[in-house]
């Protein structure tokens, strides 16, 4: 470290965490794909994709003001959202977030 020592890093994580823990309380689930049990076509593509076990994480979430899209089939609603994740906790459990990867977060899900 250069402007530290692990010590204090530690620190500092660990007052993120009971802050996100405690105070925040703001909690998602993580759906892993599963790209061993899920079978792809010639192009790469699957149609049916199975997903692991969810992962229970908290998280810092910032979300936007709603929009609605309207068209000839009718109307379409959208929001913005994204999810700060400390990137310990996610080293802790040996996971990486990625493409293909699904949030839920207050029963609707977010890729």
């Amino acid at each position: 470290m250069i402007f530290g020592s692990n010590k204090d890093f530690n620190l500092l994580v660990n007052i993120n965490r009971e802050l996100l823990q405690d105070v925040i309380e703001q909690e998602i689930l993580l759906y892993k794909l599963n790209i061993v049990d899920t079978s792809t076509n010639l192009y790469g593509e699957a149609l049916e994709k199975t997903y692991l076990e969810p992962i229970k994480l908290n998280c810092l979430i910032t979300r936007g003001d709603q929009v609605y899209d309207v068209n000839e089939l009718g109307v379409d609603l959208g929001r913005e959202a994204s999810f700060a994740i400390l990137k310990q906790d996610l080293r802790d459990i040996n996971t990486v977030s990625e493409v293909g990867d699904i949030v839920m977060w207050q029963e609707d899900y977010s890729k």
